[in-house]
C-alpha cells in the first residue's frame, strides 16, 4: 500500500504515473473521485489488475461524512476500506491512495467543513499507518515520509 498526499495540482498524479510506469504497465486501474467514481470494494472488481490507484480520497471521505454526519463512524468506515485493500494486496498487488491535504491553512467556519478537515487529518494518519510507503508531493517535488 502506498499513500501519496500533497497540495491540489502539485503533481501527485503525474508522479504516480511516472513512478509506477502507468501506461507502460499492462495491468492497472485508475479510480478517481474527481470523475465522481465511487470507491470500489476490492471484492467487486470486474477485472483483477496488479495496480489500483484510488485518487481523491478527501472527496470520498466528505461523502462518507455527509452520509453519517459524524467523524468517528466515517473514520471507522475508512479503516474498514483500508483493511479490505490491505488484504487485496496480499496477492502481490499494489493499491495507491492519492489525497489532497486540506488540513493546512485556515480552519473552516462551517461545522461540517471543520469535521471534514478533521476527518481527513485522522484518516490520512490511518492511511500512512496502514501503508508500506508514503510520499508527500509539493510543487512537483517528492518527499519520502515512509
Amino acid at each position: 500500500m502506498h499513500f501519496v498526499a500533497g497540495g491540489a495540482f502539485n503533481g501527485k498524479s503525474a508522479w504516480v504515473k511516472e513512478r509506477y510506469s502507468i501506461g507502460q504497465h499492462s495491468s492497472w486501474m485508475w479510480v478517481s473521485a474527481y470523475r465522481e467514481d465511487k470507491i470500489p470494494s476490492p471484492d467487486h472488481l470486474s477485472v483483477m489488475p496488479d495496480i489500483v490507484i484510488l485518487q481523491g480520497i478527501e472527496v470520498w471521505l466528505r461523502k462518507m461524512l455527509d452520509d453519517v454526519s459524524e467523524v468517528q463512524p466515517a473514520r471507522e468506515k475508512w479503516r474498514g476500506i483500508l483493511h479490505e485493500w490491505k488484504q487485496w494486496e496480499a496477492d502481490e498487488r499494489t493499491v495507491i491512495f492519492i489525497g489532497n491535504d486540506i488540513t493546512k491553512g485556515i480552519v473552516p467556519i462551517d461545522e461540517m467543513d471543520r469535521k471534514h478537515r478533521d476527518l481527513c487529518g485522522w484518516c490520512f494518519q490511518d492511511t500512512v499507518l496502514a501503508s508500506d510507503k508514503a510520499d508527500q508531493i509539493w510543487y512537483g517535488i517528492p518527499t519520502k515520509l515512509k
